[in-house]
C-alpha cells in the first residue's frame, strides 16, 4: 500500500471542520481496490463516526480519486450506516440529502482533461479565488473555508437552505462563472446539486501521469480560526439574481442559424479582449482585461456574453459598474452621434446545400434525375425518399459493424422527412418511389392470399379430422374400452394443426399501434410507416388513450431492441424479437415549427423524436418553371425498380457473413475504416464541445447511426445492381467510396438540419423585421408614442406584447431608443408612457442582411494531443473529399461491359476492384494504398493480421484522421 495516498491528520481536520456532530456522510473512492484484493471498482460506505473512517481508509491500496458528500445525508433514506468501506454500485441521490449545509465554489485552471495542474496553473486559480473573495467581501459575505483540491482551489461557505433551493445555489455559481471565468480559469457551475461530492481533503489528487510538471498533490484544507457564520439568504439571492438579470435583459434574436457580428465589432474596438470562451453550455463569452467603462478595473472584471439563441448581455462585477449593460457597451463600440452604426437584422432561413447528382449511386442517378426534371421538383425529394425506402427494405437482413473489432451494430432503418410548402409536388415525387414498394407489396399480398387459401383448406381438413377423432375417443371412453381409448388418444396427438402464414408487409400508411406491433412480430426484418402528412401522425400521439404510441415509435428507431406487450385490460400479450421501424413522410413548415418548439421545450415533446429524422431535407424550390414534356426513361426506371426488389431478397444471400447479436453484419475495409474513424472523431468532438445549439447537437448525435447506415445502403445497392455476391458473401467489406458518399451526405443533411430547426422562428425577431421596414419607410415619426405602432395593426405587431418585443430587438441592435416617461408630477397620476426615437439615418442605412449560417463547413476542431485550446483546421469539406475519392477511383476502374441486362447499367464506373470479391488480393492492397495516399493517411494493418487486441493507435493516426 502507498501510505502517501492519504494524510489521515488532514482527513481528521476535514471531518472536524465540515461534518457536524451526528451527521452522516458518504465516502467514495473511484477506480479503487483494497490491499487484499485485485478487484477494481468503486469503494464506498456511509459514516457517522470519524474514527471508523480513519481506520477504514488505509485498507484502500490504490484509487483514482477519493470524495465525500458535502451536505448531510438522511440516514433514514439510505442503506444502514455501518461505518465500513466496501465495493458499491450506488451513489447518494439528491432526495437523500437533508439540507444544504455548504456552498462550494470550485475554481479550476483550464488544462488538458485527465491531467494534474502545473504550478503556474494552480497559481492562476489561487489569484482568481482571491478576486472572488474580494468581490464577495465587498458584498458583505462572511468568511469562508479555503481548501486545495490538488489541482484547483475550493471556497466553502456555510449556508443553511432546504434542498429545493437548487436553483438558488446554481444561480450563485452561474453568476460567479459569468463574472470571473475566463480562458485560463473557470468557476465550475455543475457543483450546485444537494448530493454533490467533494474532494476528501487529505487524499491525493491523482489525475494523469505523475510528472515533474504535473505532479500528484495532497489535497488540503485550512481550518477556520474563528467560527464560520452562515451566509444570509438575501446575499445568496442578490448574487444569483446577477446572472438571471443578465439573461432576462438580453436581446431576443432566438432563431437558430441567425447571427449578428457582435463579437467581431467588439474585437475590432478592443483588440486585447480575451475569447470567445464557452460559458454555460452553448454560450460564448468575451472577457475584457480592462473594463470599457472604468479603466481602473483592470482585473478582467468586465465581460460580454452571447447566448445560444443569439441574445447578448454585458456587465462588470465591480459595484461602481452595476447597471452597465450591453446597451452601454454598444454605444462605446459604435461611438459618434450617440447612435453609431446599427447591426443589420438577419432575414430569411439559413442557406442549405443542394444535393449534387454524384451523391446518388450511379445505378439510380438516371432514374431519379429523369423524374426530377420531368416533374420540376428538387432532386432532394426523390433521393431522400429512395434512400429511406431502401433502408427500410434492407432492415435487419444485413447490418453494419462500424468499428474494426467492437460488436456495435447499426441497422439501416433510417427515418426521413421532406419539408416543403403546399403545392410543391412533394407527394407525387414520393409516390414515384414508393409506388415500387406498393407493387412489391401487392405481389406479396397476392402470395399471402394464396397461402391463406391453402391454410384455410388445411385448417378445414384438420378440424374435420379432429372432430372425428374426438368423437371416436368419446365413444371409447363411454364404453370404457381402454385399447380404443389409447388408440384414439395417440391419433389425436399425432394430428398437426396447420400454422397460419405470416403476412409479409413492407410498409403501412395508417394503422393502430396495436396492429403495428402484431405486424412487426410477424415481420422481424422491420417495415416502414409512411404518412403523406406527418402532422396527422404527430396529432395522433396527443389523443387520449394514445399516450404510449409515441414512445413505441421511438423504440423502433434503433432497430435492435426487443419489445414485449402485456395488457391485462385488453387480454393481449405478444413479443417482438426486434422492433425495427422506418418512419417517413412530409410536413409543411408551419406545423413543423410547432413540433420543433415542442422538441425544444422541457416536456414530452423533448424526447428525441424530431432528432431521429436524420434524413430530413428542406430544399430551395426552383424559381423558374420549365415545361418538360418527354417520355420517362423506362430503362433507368426498370433498373431502379429491380434494385428495390432485390433489396427485399438480400437476406437470402448472407450466408458466410459475420453474425453479431443475431444480425449478419459487414465491416469496412481498411481505407473505409480510416475515413469513417476520422469523420466519427470530428462528430463526437463537435457534439461534446457544444459547437452547435443543444437541439442541433442532439440531432447530429444521431448521425452515428445515419452514416454507417447510409454506407451500408449504398454498398448493398451496388451489390444487388452488379451481383457482387455471386461468389458468396463471406469476407465482404464495404469500400472507401461508399463511406465517403455517406459522410458527404451527412454534410449535406446537416445544412438542412440548421434550416429545419430555424423554423422555430422567434416572434420578436419577425416582428422586428416587420417594424423596421415600416420605420425605414417613414410610417412612424420620431418621438411617436409606442402605442401608435400597435394601433397600426401591422403584421406581427397587433398586440402590445408584440410591439414591445419588436422594439426591444431594434433597440438592442441600435435602430431605435425607447424613452420611458414617468407619470406627470402634477398630482394627476396616470400611467407611465414611452416614445420611440429613431436612428437619424434609418431611411438610408441597409436594414436587413442575410446573416444565415454559411454552408461552408470548414471549421476548427480540437487536436487530441494538444491543449484544450489548441485548434487546427480541416482543409476541405467532406463533399470535396468524396469527389476527390470518386475521381481517383474512376481513373483506374475498368468500365462495365456495354451490355445492359436489365439491372446493370452500361459504362458504370462506380464499383472499384477491391469492392469485388473476385479481384485479387494484390489488386485490393494496391487500391487501398492509393486511397490512403490520396487522404494522406498511412494504411492500417488489415484486420486479418491482427490478434484481436485493439491497441491505442491515436499517436500514429489521430492527426491524420482529423486533417482529412
Amino acid at each position: 500500500m502507498n501510505n502517501k495516498q492519504f494524510d489521515l491528520p488532514i482527513v481528521s481536520t476535514t471531518w472536524d471542520t465540515l461534518i457536524q456532530p451526528g451527521q452522516t456522510t458518504e465516502v467514495r473512492a473511484l477506480k479503487a481496490n483494497f490491499s487484499d484484493s485485485t478487484r477494481t471498482g468503486t469503494i464506498g460506505g456511509y459514516f457517522n463516526d470519524k474514527d471508523s473512517l480513519l481506520r477504514e481508509l488505509p485498507r484502500i491500496a490504490n484509487f483514482e480519486g477519493a470524495y465525500f458528500v458535502l451536505n448531510p445525508v438522511d440516514p433514514a433514506k439510505i442503506d444502514p450506516v455501518n461505518n465500513r468501506l466496501e465495493f458499491v454500485s450506488r451513489a447518494t441521490r439528491d432526495d437523500q440529502i437533508l439540507r444544504y449545509q455548504w456552498l462550494i465554489i470550485d475554481i479550476d485552471p483550464v488544462r488538458p482533461s485527465g491531467t494534474s495542474a502545473t504550478g503556474e496553473e494552480l497559481e492562476l486559480a489561487q489569484q482568481k479565488g482571491a478576486a472572488i473573495n474580494q468581490f464577495l467581501e465587498e458584498k458583505g459575505w462572511p468568511d469562508q473555508i479555503w481548501a486545495l483540491s490538488g489541482n484547483g482551489y475550493h471556497m466553502l461557505f456555510r449556508i443553511d437552505q432546504p434542498t429545493d433551493k437548487k436553483a438558488l445555489i446554481s444561480g450563485c455559481l452561474q453568476s460567479l462563472s459569468l463574472m470571473f471565468s475566463d480562458d485560463k480559469v473557470k468557476v465550475d457551475v455543475s457543483v450546485g446539486n444537494p448530493a454533490r461530492i467533494c474532494k476528501l481533503y487529505g487524499s491525493e489528487a491523482r489525475k494523469g501521469d505523475n510528472s515533474n510538471d504535473r505532479p500528484y498533490r495532497m489535497s488540503k484544507i485550512r481550518g477556520p480560526e474563528t467560527p464560520i457564520a452562515i451566509v444570509p439568504e438575501e446575499l445568496l439571492q442578490q448574487l444569483a439574481s446577477f446572472s438571471s438579470t443578465m439573461v432576462s435583459s438580453a436581446i431576443k434574436e432566438a432563431t437558430p442559424g441567425r447571427s449578428s457580428p457582435v463579437f467581431d465589432l467588439i474585437k475590432d474596438r478592443f483588440p486585447d479582449v480575451k475569447g470567445p470562451i464557452q460559458w454555460k453550455n452553448n454560450c460564448s463569452k468575451l472577457v475584457f482585461p480592462t473594463c470599457p467603462w472604468n479603466p481602473d478595473h483592470n482585473d478582467n472584471s468586465a465581460f460580454v456574453v452571447q447566448f445560444e439563441n443569439g441574445a447578448v448581455a454585458a456587465g462588470c462585477h465591480h459595484d461602481s459598474c452595476q447597471g452597465k449593460s450591453w446597451i452601454d457597451l454598444r454605444d462605446i463600440v459604435n461611438p459618434g452621434n450617440g447612435w453609431g452604426d446599427p447591426v443589420p437584422l438577419a432575414m430569411g432561413l439559413p442557406a442549405v446545400l443542394p444535393i449534387i447528382p454524384e451523391l446518388i449511386p450511379d445505378v439510380l442517378r438516371p432514374w431519379l434525375v429523369d423524374v426530377s426534371e420531368r416533374m420540376q421538383v428538387p432532386l432532394d425529394f426523390l433521393a431522400v425518399t429512395f434512400v429511406t425506402a431502401a433502408g427500410s427494405l434492407i432492415g435487419r437482413q444485413v447490418g453494419i459493424a462500424p468499428k474494426r473489432f467492437d460488436d456495435w451494430v447499426v441497422i439501416p432503418n433510417l427515418w426521413g422527412m421532406i419539408v416543403s410548402k403546399p403545392s410543391t409536388k412533394k407527394s407525387p415525387a414520393i409516390a414515384e418511389i414508393l409506388t415500387v414498394i406498393q407493387t412489391i407489396g401487392m405481389a406479396l399480398g397476392a402470395d399471402f392470399n394464396n397461402r391463406m387459401d391453402a391454410y384455410s383448406k388445411q385448417k378445414k381438413a384438420y378440424d374435420i379430422a379432429e372432430r372425428n377423432v374426438l368423437s371416436q375417443l368419446d365413444n371409447a371412453t363411454k364404453a370404457n374400452n381402454q385399447s380404443d381409448m389409447q388408440k384414439w388418444t395417440t391419433q389425436l396427438h399425432s394430428l398437426a394443426s396447420p400454422v397460419p402464414p405470416a403476412q409479409k408487409v413492407l410498409y403501412v400508411n395508417d394503422t393502430t399501434v396495436e396492429k403495428l406491433q402484431e405486424l412487426l412480430r410477424d415481420n422481424p426484418n422491420g417495415m416502414m410507416v409512411y404518412r403523406d402528412e406527418l402532422t396527422g401522425l404527430f396529432a395522433t400521439f396527443e389523443k387520449p388513450g394514445h399516450e404510449s404510441d409515441r414512445s413505441f415509435m421511438l423504440e423502433g428507431w434503433d432497430g435492435k431492441s426487443p419489445y414485449t406487450v402485456f395488457r391485462i385490460a385488453q387480454g393481449r400479450s405478444l413479443t417482438i424479437p426486434a422492433c425495427c421501424l422506418s418512419l417517413f413522410g412530409s410536413i409543411q413548415p408551419g406545423p413543423l415549427s410547432t413540433t420543433i418548439k415542442a422538441s425544444v421545450a422541457n416536456g414530452k415533446g423533448n424526447d428525441g423524436l424530431m432528432q431521429r429524422f436524420s434524413l430530413t431535407v428542406y430544399p430551395d424550390m426552383p424559381t423558374v418553371w420549365e415545361n418538360v414534356d418527354r417520355k420517362p426513361d423506362l430503362d433507368a426506371q426498370r433498373i431502379g425498380h429491380n434494385v428495390m426488389k432485390k433489396l427485399t431478397e438480400i437476406g437470402g444471400h448472407t450466408s458466410g457473413l459475420e453474425v453479431i447479436k443475431g444480425v449478419p453484419c459487414i465491416r469496412f475495409d481498411s481505407a473505409a475504416q480510416a475515413l469513417f474513424d476520422a469523420w466519427h472523431y470530428q462528430l463526437e468532438n463537435e457534439v461534446r464541445r457544444g459547437v452547435d445549439s443543444s437541439i442541433l447537437s442532439a440531432h447530429k448525435s444521431k448521425y452515428t447511426k445515419l452514416v454507417p447506415g447510409l454506407a451500408l445502403i449504398f454498398y448493398l445497392i451496388d451489390v444487388v445492381a452488379h451481383d457482387l455476391w455471386n461468389g458468396g458473401a463471406s469476407n465482404i467489406e464495404i469500400t472507401l467510396v461508399h463511406v465517403a458518399r455517406a459522410v458527404a451526405w451527412s454534410e449535406y443533411l446537416e445544412s438542412h438540419a440548421y434550416r429545419v430547426y430555424a423554423t422555430d422562428t422567434n416572434t420578436d425577431h419577425d416582428s422586428a423585421l416587420s417594424l423596421l421596414k415600416h420605420l425605414a419607410d417613414g410610417d412612424i415619426d420620431d418621438g411617436s408614442p409606442t402605442w401608435q405602432i400597435t394601433n397600426k395593426s401591422w403584421q406581427g405587431l397587433g398586440s402590445t406584447e408584440q410591439t414591445k418585443g419588436a422594439l426591444q430587438v431594434l433597440e438592442d441592435f441600435g435602430w431605435v431608443k425607447v424613452e420611458r416617461k414617468a407619470p406627470a408630477a402634477n398630482g394627476k397620476g396616470g400611467r407611465p408612457s414611452s416614445v420611440v426615437r429613431l436612428h437619424p439615418d434609418i431611411a438610408t442605412l441597409p436594414t436587413l442582411s442575410n446573416a444565415a449560417r454559411a454552408v461552408d463547413r470548414k471549421k476548427q476542431y480540437t487536436d487530441p494531443k494538444s491543449s484544450d485550446h489548441g485548434f487546427f483546421e480541416r482543409k476541405e469539406t467532406w463533399t470535396e473529399t468524396f469527389l476527390a475519392i470518386l475521381a481517383q477511383q474512376s481513373s483506374h476502374v475498368d468500365p462495365v461491359d456495354d451490355q445492359t441486362n436489365g439491372d446493370q447499367p452500361a459504362n458504370d464506373n462506380l464499383i472499384c476492384d477491391d469492392g469485388n470479391i473476385n479481384s485479387s488480393q494484390d489488386e485490393s492492397v494496391t487500391e487501398s494504398a492509393s486511397y490512403f495516399s490520396l487522404l494522406n493517411i498511412p494504411p492500417r494493418p488489415d484486420r486479418s493480421d491482427d490478434d484481436g487486441i485493439v491497441e491505442d493507435d491515436s499517436t500514429e493516426y489521430g492527426d491524420q484522421y482529423c486533417r482529412l
